[in-house]
């Protein structure tokens, strides 16, 4: 047995279960720097990270590696600010549980214990620059799966790439500590589980268990009912089992099923009614387009455009008015208010704000055509792409994923919208109801709807497009719809002044 078994239980005071003793223990004695621990919640993990980060501390002689007078640091590194102070508030009672180590505390700060060694144990929040500069001899990156930076995107990859380096220093003696439970096959965490399993780098030990077979007193009565209410959650809170493309909001497969190469060809014939959708490029965005139709129950993407950033906004446009020209579409839906103020007196443009609540609606509309084979998609490879890549997290936010090769979503959104809006009838109370904007006697280019048209009462009203979702949403839905009707009617408020 690794004397850091021993050193837990009669210098810290700390009485490991079975399972956590076998973990730690093989860590060690594989000989392996590197370890990547993936435990299901409640576990222990942060335990033995603290437990690590005080043996490494204290017992090693590493002052070779460093000048007279130099101080070593041992590095942790949380998904919170107050995730860094707990373990700081934690480690310090375990150096307080003897005497001897408790001599060793020099000073305790909120984000560090000084130790009379010359060592300095340092918590920060993940931060790719909050701990560069510093020679560490061990790094512990605690959740490292769910580390994130102040704008929602994963931060795993660019705080490993920052921190990693302030080891170097130590040679073979340095280590470099992950605990963390999973989330799905992306990122840093799964990247490095599925290089190490295959042999790919020999420096790491993995270990992959359950929360029971670390923590035997978490209730099985707890995670039984876990299991039922989302299984693949989870399996990936309490059994360390990555998500499945949990995080893929579509089938892949699905997505192929649907894809016909006798579409997008941009073909335009009489007598359809065809919809259309546009996402803007707003600063360095792209600009995208999308038309489809009906028929007989099935949505058909005729055509789809991506203009990729820097985009010129004037020839963007330009190629939007000759689209609705050519397709003469019964709306053109769009997210952005000034954009639909500004064009909506030559084009019939329609306000579709993208709250939570409008992408669960049109997406979830989008999901269940394509799962039902109710859409004909182009071959078009950045929609597919796009599509593939999209995720949902938390089961109410969709979108692409924040790093990695396909970061836009903005042919899907407008897919999505097209998809909506042709299979739910959700604009047909705006659209289908008046007469044709494009009737004769209006020139082209001036387009559009006379306010003084009659508008007449649709005879059904549309499917609820979030029947599928959660009703713990219902709540949410009516929120966003109360501030949706509130902003347009500020908008047409404004549009009526001038």
């Amino acid at each position: 047995m690794h004397p850091i078994i021993d050193f837990a239980e009669h210098t810290l005071g700390v009485k490991l279960y079975p399972g956590q003793v076998e973990a730690l223990n093989a860590y060690y004695e594989s000989g392996k720097p590197n370890w990547l621990l993936l435990s299901g919640r409640r576990g222990g993990k942060s335990l033995l990270s603290d437990i690590i980060t005080v043996y490494e501390a204290v017992i090693p002689n590493l002052d070779q590696y460093i000048r007279p007078g130099e101080e070593r640091y041992v590095l942790m590194a949380s998904v919170r600010e107050d995730s860094a102070r707990v373990h700081i508030r934690q480690i310090t009672k375990l150096l307080r549980h003897t005497k001897a180590l408790s001599n060793m505390i020099q000073a305790v700060k909120e984000d560090r214990v000084e130790l009379k060694n010359g060592v300095i144990i340092l918590s920060l929040p993940a931060s790719a620059r909050a701990a560069r500069g510093y020679t560490a001899s061990t790094l512990v990156m605690d959740e490292a799966a769910f580390f994130v930076d102040t704008l929602g995107n994963s931060s795993a990859e660019a705080i490993f790439t920052a921190l990693s380096p302030t080891t170097a220093t130590f040679g073979d003696d340095a280590r470099l500590v992950i605990t963390t439970s999973v989330n799905s096959k992306v990122g840093l965490v799964y990247e490095l589980y599925d290089r190490a399993t295959q042999g790919e780098l020999e420096d790491w030990h993995v270990t992959k268990v359950s929360t029971r077979e670390l923590n035997p007193k978490v209730s099985e009565r707890i995670i039984n009912s876990a299991l039922k209410r989302d299984p693949e959650g989870a399996q990936a809170e309490y059994f360390a089992e990555f998500r499945e493309q949990t995080e893929a909001f579509l089938s892949s497969e699905a997505i192929e099923a649907c894809v016909d190469p006798g579409l997008g060809k941009g073909g335009v014939e009489q007598g359809i009614n065809y919809m259309m959708a546009v996402d803007p490029a707003l600063m360095r965005d792209n600009y995208a387009y999308a038309i489809g139709h009906l028929e007989s129950g099935v949505v058909l993407i005729d055509y789809l455009k991506k203009l990729r950033a820097p985009v010129n906004a004037n020839g963007a446009e330009d190629l939007l008015k000759s689209l609705v020209e050519r397709y003469k579409p019964m709306g053109v839906l769009c997210d952005n208010a000034s954009t639909v103020q500004r064009l909506k007196p030559g084009i019939p443009m329609i306000y579709t704000p993208f709250s939570r609540g409008q992408k669960l609606r049109i997406y979830g509309a989008l999901k269940e055509a394509i799962n039902l084979g109710l859409i004909g998609l182009p071959k078009d490879a950045d929609l597919i792409d796009e599509l593939k890549a999209l995720q949902i997290r938390g089961g109410v936010d969709i979108s692409a994923p924040k790093a990695g090769r396909i970061t836009h979503d903005d042919l899907a959104d407008c897919v999505a919208l097209v998809t909506d809006a042709l299979l739910s009838g959700a604009h047909s109370h705006i659209v289908t109801m008046r007469k044709s904007p494009y009737r004769d006697g209006v020139e082209p280019g001036t387009w559009g709807w006379d306010d003084e048209d009659e508008v007449i009462v649709s005879g059904s009203p549309p499917l609820d497009p979030q029947r599928n979702y959660d009703p713990e949403l219902d709540l949410m839905r009516e929120r966003d719809a109360r501030a949706r009707k509130t902003f347009t009617d500020h908008i047409n408020h404004t549009i009526g002044e001038k």
